[in-house]
């Protein structure tokens, strides 16, 4: 079993609203996995979202998903997106079963930091 907790970390000078999301596994304290998400206009972006392997298929990616979207719901926001590094492909039938479609591509922004060629996949969401 885990609960969810929120801590605000600082909002940036463009009007951006970052938030960490962490499930806690509430037999050990041990946090089994997290999600950061930040409001840009009408659209939440999420992302990165961890979850530890030994949590894996227990649908606690989902659960946090669904927290970011119930976030959403509540502040009137009609979008969410999450970016995905193209080499992550087991990830996009994941997000797909989400209910999110492919919009499509993004450049990483630090190239010269890459060790092979990658791009992100963009998928959204509309509530």
């Amino acid at each position: 079993t885990h609960c969810i907790s929120s801590a605000a970390s600082d909002v940036y000078k463009r009007q951006i609203e970052k938030r960490i999301i962490k499930a806690v596994d509430s037999t050990d304290g041990k946090i089994a996995g997290m999600i950061l998400w930040e409001t840009r206009g009408n659209t939440i972006e999420f992302g990165p979202l961890a979850v530890l392997p030994e949590y894996g298929g227990k649908g606690l990616g989902k659960t946090l998903i669904n927290y970011v979207m119930e976030i959403a719901r509540e502040k009137s926001i009609p979008t969410v997106e999450i970016t995905v590094v193209n080499l992550r492909t087991e990830l996009f039938t994941f997000y797909e079963k989400q209910g999110f479609v492919r919009q499509g591509t993004a450049e990483y922004p630090h190239p010269e930091k890459l060790t092979q060629p990658c791009h992100f996949v963009v998928y959204r969401k509309d509530l």
